[in-house]
């Protein structure tokens, strides 16, 4: 299985997750151009895309996707801006839905400054693969998953954070730091952990470099990387 980062950050967010038979995109904020050339032109493996949230950076290509018929599973709130769209749905939280014969997920709400948001798990086969983006922290125990794969936001770097800066409240309450990810993943952990991939980086914000090495000293047995525009990671 591969992952796809076809964008992460501020300027728009987009994964795919690929077998070679089925593709999941998770979020579709790159454009459709961008989305699909990752895709390699062939839309017919969608099996759906997972919306986190409403911004912009998470849902640019989304509505060209439902119109080609690909199905979207998204939280209430998302789904009332696609209303006119039957492959639009709106999941609960902890509601299992069937992507294909071998792939499950469900979402549940993480803190995103107000804003609703989910984060997602993914069985694929043998695969536990967890999703999480745009959040101030998880507020669900996810340990017993045992995640096999872990894509999950570090933000922000707290040292380098600049308090007094007009977007402070939004980057604190609507996005997870180091500190914060680096305690997520070491209550996720296990023998099971493989691959953890670090999005949704703040450029101005975060050094790679310390990102990955304080990730790494909890996440012994996994490979750590920091996401970026075209990196392809072998799960």
């Amino acid at each position: 299985m591969v992952l796809k980062v076809v964008g992460t950050g501020s300027s728009g967010n987009a994964y795919i997750l690929s077998d070679g038979i089925s593709d999941v995109i998770l979020d579709a904020g790159m454009s459709i151009k961008e989305i699909k050339q990752a895709l390699g032109f062939d839309v017919t493996k969608i099996r759906g895309v997972l919306i986190s949230h409403i911004h912009k950076d998470h849902t640019q290509a989304l509505e060209k996707l439902l119109m080609q018929g690909v199905l979207a599973y998204m939280n209430p709130t998302v789904k009332e801006a696609y209303t006119d769209y039957y492959n639009a749905r709106s999941v609960k939280p902890f509601e299992v839905f069937g992507l294909a014969e071998n792939i499950t997920g469900l979402g549940f709400d993480v803190p995103h400054d107000n804003v609703p948001c989910y984060g997602y798990y993914l069985k694929w086969n043998d695969r536990r693969i967890l999703y999480l983006t745009d959040l101030e922290y998880c507020p669900i125990d996810l340990s017993k998953i045992t995640p096999t794969d872990v894509i999950v936001e570090c933000n922000y770097c707290e040292d380098m954070v600049d308090m007094e800066a007009e977007n402070i409240r939004h980057k604190l309450l609507g996005h997870m730091g180091l500190k914060t990810c680096k305690g997520f993943i070491k209550h996720v952990a296990s023998t099971e952990l493989k691959n953890v991939i670090l999005c949704h980086r703040g450029l101005d914000t975060s050094d790679p470099d310390e990102i990955t090495k304080t990730i790494s000293t909890v996440a012994e047995t996994a490979h750590v990387y920091v996401a970026r525009k075209g990196l392809e990671v072998t799960l």
